[in-house]
């Protein structure tokens, strides 16, 4: 990818790709903040298709049984 090209980001469930080994998988890890405060888990991870690797998650939080659940994404340097 050149520089200032624009990636295209796909959710891992999404596209035909894996996770090498499921030990290696954050999906439904739990996020927390330095002190220690939890922020919600990891839902999903955007992939960037052409280099076929991670630039984003998407943090879950909040909700029962679905409802109020909310989601955000978040850059992965």
């Amino acid at each position: 990818m050149e520089s200032g090209d624009i990636p295209v980001l796909t959710r891992l469930s999404d596209s035909p790709h894996v996770v090498s080994s499921p030990d290696e998988d954050i999906r439904g890890r739990k996020v927390t903040d330095r002190s220690g405060y939890e922020l919600g888990k990891v839902g999903a991870l955007g992939i960037d298709q052409e280099e076929q690797k991670v630039r984003f998650l998407v943090l879950e939080h909040g909700g029962f049984l679905g409802i109020g659940h909310s989601h955000k994404h978040r850059d992965r340097p």
